[in-house]
């Protein structure tokens, strides 16, 4: 589950980066890119300790619970390829 996760998280990626650099105004994109970059590192800054201790605890649990948490937002952050394509 964690291969593919980050195999999807991979690509996803390239995506997402695509999609901002097409539709953020020049003027604006360095903070919104920052500003993302921020709620990157505060969420790590969240999950990094709780799969420590499921780690701890269960090495296959941490793996289950980081390999689930990418599924999820990999399957609720859709981008279309309609816009992709301008």
């Amino acid at each position: 589950m964690l291969i593919f996760a980050g195999g999807f998280g991979l690509t996803r990626i390239e995506y997402a980066n695509s999609f901002m650099n097409k539709h953020i105004p020049s003027d604006r994109r360095a903070t919104i890119l920052s500003s993302i970059s921020m709620f990157v590192r505060f969420s790590l800054m969240i999950f990094n300790p709780i799969v420590g201790l499921l780690a701890s605890k269960s090495l296959a649990l941490a793996l289950i619970f980081v390999g689930a948490l990418s599924l999820l937002v990999f399957f609720f952050s859709p981008i279309e390829s309609e816009f992709l394509e301008k």
